[in-house]
Parts: C-alpha cells; sequence; structure tokens
C-alpha cells in the first residue's frame, strides 16, 4: 500500500502511548482508586508494543516468535477465562451454566480474539516492509546479492477476512462507548470508556498493518 513515511511512525507512537498509558493504570490503579482490570490492561500493553513492532523496525524489542508466544499464551488465558466465566451463575441465582454477565465474558472473547488475530499478524509475515510502497506480489531482482526479496503476508484471504472483523469490532465498540456516553459521566464508565479507545486504536492500527501488507 503506497501510504505516507510518516503514518506508520505516528501509528507506532500512538501504540507506544497507549502502552505506556496501560502501564500506568496498572501502577497507578490502587493509590488512585481506579476499577482496573489487569488482565485486560496487560494484553493492551502487549498488543500495542507487539503492534508497534509491526510498523516500524526501530520498535522490534522482541522477535515475532517470541511475541507470538507470549501473546498467544495470553489468548489462550482469556478463553479459559471465558468458560469459567459462562459457567457461574449469576448473583442470587443458582446452578452452573447461567453465566456470570455476558460483559465479562464478552471482553474476554474480544481479548481473546485481538490476541488469536495478532499471533496470526506475527506467524504471517506482517512487519515492516524493506520495500517501499506496495509489498504484494514484489519481488525484486532474485539471484543478485544486493538484491532482495519482499512477498505478501502468508493466507492473504484470511488476512483481509481478519481485517473486516477488526474494522466491524471497532465500529460497534465505537458505538457503545457512544451510547455510554450519552447514559452520562461516571467514574467507572470514564475508566472503561479510556481503554475501550485504546483497544480501537490497536484494532484499527492492526487492520491497517494487515491491509499495508496486502495491498
Amino acid at each position: 500500500m503506497n501510504v505516507p513515511a510518516w503514518l506508520p511512525v505516528i501509528l507506532a507512537v500512538v501504540m507506544l502511548a497507549i502502552a505506556a498509558f496501560s502501564l500506568w493504570r496498572m501502577a497507578m490503579a490502587r493509590a488512585l482508586g481506579l476499577p482496573v482490570d489487569y488482565a485486560r490492561d496487560a494484553v493492551v500493553f502487549l498488543l500495542a508494543l507487539a503492534v508497534s513492532g509491526m510498523l516500524v523496525r526501530w520498535m522490534h524489542v522482541l522477535s515475532p516468535g517470541i511475541w507470538a508466544l507470549l501473546i498467544g499464551a495470553a489468548g489462550i488465558g482469556f478463553a479459559v477465562r471465558a468458560a469459567l466465566l459462562s459457567r457461574r451463575p449469576e448473583p442470587g441465582q443458582s446452578g452452573a451454566g447461567t453465566g456470570a454477565g455476558t460483559g465479562a465474558v464478552r471482553v474476554a472473547l474480544v481479548a481473546a480474539g485481538g490476541c488469536g488475530i495478532a499471533v496470526y499478524m506475527l506467524l504471517a509475515g506482517v512487519a515492516p516492509s524493506t520495500i517501499n510502497g506496495s509489498t504484494a506480489g514484489y519481488y525484486a531482482m532474485a539471484g543478485m546479492s544486493d538484491m532482495y526479496k519482499d512477498t505478501t503476508i502468508a493466507f492473504p484471504a484470511l488476512g483481509v477476512a481478519l481485517a473486516v472483523v477488526l474494522v466491524g469490532y471497532a465500529v460497534a465498540a465505537l458505538d457503545g462507548i457512544t451510547a455510554s456516553a450519552a447514559r452520562g459521566p461516571s467514574e467507572g464508565a470514564l475508566a472503561a470508556r479510556s481503554i475501550a479507545v485504546c483497544e480501537i486504536a490497536i484494532v484499527v492500527t492492526m487492520a491497517f498493518a494487515i491491509l499495508a501488507k496486502l495491498v
């Protein structure tokens, strides 16, 4: 994709800002009395750092394999968490299988899904291009010592589908934030909206990173 050279840099800086914000939330939650889901903020931190490394080379703090291992483990943890929450009875109800609240289950499922998409991106080769402009189907003159090849990501059709899913989630989440804001401000709602905005920025950037490698 022929995007301006400065755009990936700006997005990477935004990802770093989100990572720093999630760290601040986790560090200051107890002192400020902030309602924080530490696991959710930790995944936001990991995803923001990993995605920034897919945009610019100077943010490659870990290899894609190590990132995939870390984020994959987090995704499995959230999937297990969603399963356990869905079997926990509602307050005032008895018996298993009634669910512990659709909100908590949805958050866990979304986190697990986001981790899964990030693992695909890491293993499929979403990374800063070594060639300016579109990389789809681009081959430098193979066989020459000073030439190189930069191909598109693995399973490109899956990449397109996942990019559509990411954009769809971002639109739905933004609509949810708008509806929450219309109900009026509260400390808990503001904290929830702040992390939701961070998640929207991450998934939009993930979709951009996939499409930039495909188009």
